[in-house]
């Protein structure tokens, strides 16, 4: 039996440092084994809208760490179409994509 884990935060910046710029191994597979639902939606926050967007450098990341388990996914996108491409197609088992 396979425990739904969900990661909300309220910004790439938390998400960031969680894991130490994404450069923490332990941490980015442990997340990556782990997390199937990833929700950084603005909405939740009021603090600086800079922080809230995904930039693609970031979405790379995020691609990289999240690709292989999370199947719901929200983030606020600074380009939508070249970037949810991206998304789709490198994120198999993404049945859910919210881009702000």
């Amino acid at each position: 039996m396979m425990i739904e884990v969900y990661l909300i935060t309220h910004s790439i910046y938390t998400l960031k440092l969680l894991n130490a710029n994404w450069s923490h191994l332990v941490i980015c597979n442990m997340l990556s084994n782990n997390i199937q639902k990833l929700n950084m939606d603005p909405r939740r926050d009021a603090y600086s809208a800079s922080q809230h967007y995904v930039k693609l450098k970031d979405l790379e990341n995020i691609i990289h760490v999240f690709g292989a388990n999370c199947e719901h996914l929200t983030l606020c996108l600074e380009s939508h179409h070249t970037i949810e491409n991206l998304v789709l197609t490198f994120m198999q088992k993404l049945s859910s994509l919210s881009a702000n």
